[in-house]
């Protein structure tokens, strides 16, 4: 990181260049001069990404560094250092953006938590890019791939997202609609083994080819098209007469039979899971009562609309909402509901559903990073006998006993994490005391949000950073005047004071006494 100090006060701009290259700041490179036209040459050759500048200089000033950085749009953060009399005039680059302000004379531990924040900034910003470049990558050579995936989720998979996250990740994938509508494409073959699989994938490119506006993803025999809509939806008629040629195209083209299910419309994207329920219902409806091969959701009759339990996966979602945060007994609560659901149901649809809980709590654990030998667990101390299991009574306990394992584990790791995360904040401190570090740098160590961490302490110890850092150097402070000669000036540096003034104050705040007061004290006591 390049830093670009100037001021036309050398005194100034020596101590400054001093300070920083003195100071661990992450800051390898420091550039000064008292000369602004060549600050302004630096700027247009090699742009710092920080800048220091007195805001009064001949010919060229402050603000018209900031002003250009600005209208020239570089990544470089503007610091002034103005007196009490230019603080107006320094409010103008307000309009550039400037960071910060650093009023003569400079107090240096002003000066260096300035800088710092600036430099916590610049590194967020880079680390930010670096992530978002990285995505635009990924995306622009696996778009296909990733919204193929994002389908699929939405297909067979409870949303776990809010709202607002789903509309960011439409717009990503470029599913902008007013409306979205699913339809399935099912059809028959006589051939032999393999047949079906060339007829899945000659249909979906028929589909793709001939219908950009449709979104497939072929599953076994079934082709489901996310058909996008702009107000105002297209009519049934319009809809029936489409998918009507395509059947009669697809018809014509391959030895196969085709059905259509086509769902109701909706304008919110997490309805998907519903909709599939619906072409499901209008494919088998087709097949067992012999209506139409291109079949509305719409046009069922009341006793097959209503005869399928929709809300399952609403509440497969909210169960494993509870299990990430580890709540045990809602997630039992909310188990227990679920299996209510179950009764007077057969076998073989209890059996269904089970699975489909087990599919997507396996879908959510892929993300808790559960080390190999707890995997091996699940599989073979768990799953295995879950899946073997003939009687329901105890697949639904087998299933129980599972859930109650995983928020154990996470409530245990989260708990680890903490534990981590109070030891490494310590052992920072204690590495790091003698320096002038704060709360930015602590963050930058444990990559961890500040304002997350400032929590965190204040809920964990019942103290903020700076009192757990102000503990830590007084005691060392007390050990050093007990148990050494130094004077007080060279306990305050070695203590991250490096103004002994402040450290004093501090100290007595501390003790009621001074550093003199205290060694004088401890040196009677211990020596009488």
């Amino acid at each position: 990181m390049k830093l670009l100090i100037v001021d036309d006060e050398p005194l100034i701009q020596k101590r400054l260049e001093q300070l920083i290259t003195s100071s661990s700041l992450g800051i390898h490179s420091v550039m000064s001069t008292s000369d602004p036209a060549r600050a302004m040459e630096l700027l247009k050759e090699c742009p710092p990404q920080l800048l220091l500048t007195d805001i009064r200089m001949p010919r060229i000033s402050g603000v018209d560094l900031a002003r250009y950085i600005h209208e020239n749009q570089l990544d470089t953060l503007v610091i002034f250092i103005t007196g009490y009399s230019d603080f107006e005039y320094a409010k103008s680059g307000i309009a550039y953006q400037v960071f910060d302000y650093l009023l003569k004379p400079i107090d240096e531990e002003q000066a260096l938590l300035a800088i710092r924040k600036a430099v916590h900034t610049i590194l967020e910003k880079q680390k930010h890019d670096e992530i978002h470049s990285m995505f635009q990558n990924y995306f622009s050579t696996h778009f296909s791939s990733a919204r193929r995936q994002f389908i699929e989720r939405l297909l067979f998979h409870p949303l776990t997202q809010t709202k607002e996250q789903l509309l960011s990740v439409q717009k990503q994938f470029q599913m902008d609609a007013d409306f979205f509508c699913l339809c399935a494409v099912r059809f028959t073959c006589s051939g032999g083994f393999g047949e079906d699989f060339y007829y899945s994938y000659m249909i979906e490119q028929h589909l793709t080819r001939n219908d950009p506006d449709f979104l497939t993803y072929p599953f076994g025999d079934t082709i489901y098209i996310l058909w996008m809509s702009e107000n105002p939806a297209p009519t049934s008629s319009d809809m029936y007469q489409r998918f009507q040629n395509i059947r009669e195209t697809l018809e014509q083209s391959y030895p196969i039979q085709v059905s259509v299910g086509i769902s109701n419309f909706t304008d919110d994207l997490s309805q998907i899971p519903f909709l599939r329920k619906q072409v499901t219902r209008c494919l088998e409806n087709a097949g067992i009562r012999s209506t139409s091969p291109v079949t509305f959701f719409s046009d069922l009759p009341d006793t097959l609309v209503h005869e399928e339990y929709f809300d399952i996966i609403q509440s497969i979602t909210r169960l494993i909402r509870l299990m990430r945060l580890g709540e045990k007994e809602p997630v039992r609560k909310e188990y227990e509901k679920i299996t209510e659901q179950f009764q007077g149901r057969s076998k073989s649809y209890v059996t269904e559903m089970i699975d489909l809980i087990t599919s997507n709590i396996l879908l959510f654990i892929q993300d808790l990073s559960i080390p190999p030998t707890e995997t091996a667990k699940i599989e073979n101390n768990i799953l295995t006998p879950l899946r073997q299991q003939t009687e329901i009574r105890l697949k639904l306990q087998y299933l129980q006993y599972w859930i109650d394992f995983i928020v154990d584990w996470i409530n245990d790791a989260q708990a680890a994490e903490q534990n981590h995360l109070i030891q490494s904040i310590y052992d920072y401190i204690d590495a790091n005391y003698s320096d002038s570090i704060g709360l930015a740098s602590l963050s930058e160590h444990v990559s961890r949000n500040p304002s997350y961490l400032s929590r965190f302490i204040k809920q964990n110890t019942n103290k903020n950073f700076s009192q757990i850092l102000t503990e830590r150097r007084m005691e060392e402070a007390k050990n050093l005047l007990r148990n050494s000669n130094l004077k007080v000036p060279q306990i305050a540096e070695k203590t991250g004071y490096p103004n002994v003034r402040y450290f004093t104050r501090v100290f007595h705040s501390q003790f009621s006494m001074s550093p003199t007061d205290y060694r004088k004290i401890t040196s009677a006591f211990f020596n009488s």
